[in-house]
């Protein structure tokens, strides 16, 4: 489902998923969705997926990919 460009919450209080996943490179603040979690009273577990390649960020992926082409 598509989120809100105003609300990025809005989305979370319609559905109340079990768990919202962030991923590893993704930037969202989970303390703040955590206390957004909290004041509205919903059961929502949040957790930051692990990088599925340690140690690698995929920006120098796609560097040396551009250069290899």
């Amino acid at each position: 489902m598509l989120g809100s460009k105003g609300d990025i919450f809005g989305v979370v209080k319609k559905i109340k998923p079990n768990i919202i996943t962030i991923g590893y490179d993704q930037t969202h603040q989970i303390s703040e969705l955590r206390r957004r979690v909290k004041i509205n009273n919903l059961n929502i577990k949040i957790k930051k997926l692990d990088s599925p390649i340690p140690h690698v960020k995929s920006s120098n992926l796609r560097t040396k990919y551009k250069k290899s082409n």
